[in-house]
């Protein structure tokens, strides 16, 4: 394309800010960055550790941007970083970045993550609506059913209905594993007396359905408030009684969803594909039960980066990008 004309290709919906070039991922760690008093970037992503002495900012909440300096200087030291690794100069000069946004975002974040983007010296800004990623990455660009795609992330659920191959409806609940997970942890302190790492749960969060079948109690290792180890037995229905309020709010942002998407279209949803992080097999068989749409759990792949990989490489020509 030039040295004057390249690209950097932008995903960060969950707590990960990944990066793109011409199909080959650069970029896939934490959104991050390090400063020192004055300021200086010290450190992004996983060069950050805990020998290393400044302030971190984490910029991006549920993948919008929350603290606009933060996110620029993340920027600028990504393409740094990712440049070393593509191999070209661009970072001299101004670039074309692209950008996978939700379906759900509000025209005060557009224009936030534009702003962010020149003044990290982008010539030109390009976006698109995430669902659409997923789609190519799912191969359904010819799929002309009307179906409900959900995309769990780490941070929350956006559910999309798709019609003819064009999102008609959006919605999202504002949490996902990763909150939950968090929320389970405390409510296990005051329960149990114990601590517990947020990142266990998550594990049996994925694998819920199985341990479900099983009807054995779960083991989960954690601290006492004295600070000693210690193991303890969740039993399958404490679990499930937590993580109902969760699942139930889901539930009922489908419901609503699908009635208002009802109100506009005389269509009928003929399927539910389930995708993301936070997707897992009980989740996906608890819908089905509860909405009454087949539910289809696609965790096979990554289908929103397999799509940013594909529109990388052709979206200033694409009809469904946002100039």
């Amino acid at each position: 394309m030039g040295i004057f004309k390249d690209d950097c290709c932008f995903e960060f919906e969950g707590s990960n800010l990944r990066v793109v070039k011409k199909g080959e991922v650069l970029f896939d760690e934490p959104a991050r960055i390090q400063i020192d008093k004055s300021g200086r970037p010290i450190a992004i992503g996983n060069e950050i550790s805990d020998e290393t002495v400044g302030i971190i900012i984490y910029p991006l909440k549920a993948g919008a941007i929350a603290d606009f300096n933060g996110f620029e200087l993340l920027i600028r030291g990504v393409i740094k970083k990712t440049d070393k690794k593509g191999g070209s100069k661009f970072i001299s000069f101004y670039f074309n970045t692209f950008t996978l946004v939700s379906d759900t975002v509000t025209e005060v974040e557009i224009r936030a993550v534009r702003d962010s983007m020149e003044h990290a010296r982008a010539r030109n800004v390009y976006m698109m609506y995430k669902p659409y990623a997923a789609i190519k990455g799912l191969g359904f660009e010819n799929n002309h059913e009307c179906y409900i795609l959900i995309n769990a992330t780490s941070e929350k659920f956006e559910i999309s209905v798709v019609e003819n191959k064009e999102v008609k409806q959006s919605n999202k609940v504002p949490y996902g594993n990763k909150m939950i997970s968090t929320i389970l942890k405390r409510r296990m302190q005051l329960d149990k007396d114990i601590i517990v790492n947020p990142n266990d749960i998550l594990l049996v969060l994925k694998d819920f359905n199985i341990l479900s079948n099983s009807n054995k109690p779960i083991r989960l290792k954690g601290n006492k408030a004295n600070g000693l180890e210690s193991n303890i037995d969740i039993s399958i229905e404490y679990f499930r009684e937590l993580c109902e309020p969760y699942f139930t709010i889901i539930e009922n942002e489908i419901y609503n969803t699908i009635v208002e998407f009802g109100e506009k279209s005389s269509s009928t949803i003929v399927s539910l594909y389930l995708i993301g992080a936070s997707a897992n097999e009980y989740l996906a068989k608890r819908i089905e039960k509860t909405i009454k749409i087949p539910t289809v759990l696609k965790s096979e792949n990554d289908y929103v980066l397999e799509g940013l990989k594909y529109f990388s490489n052709c979206y200033e020509n694409d009809p469904l990008t946002i100039r």
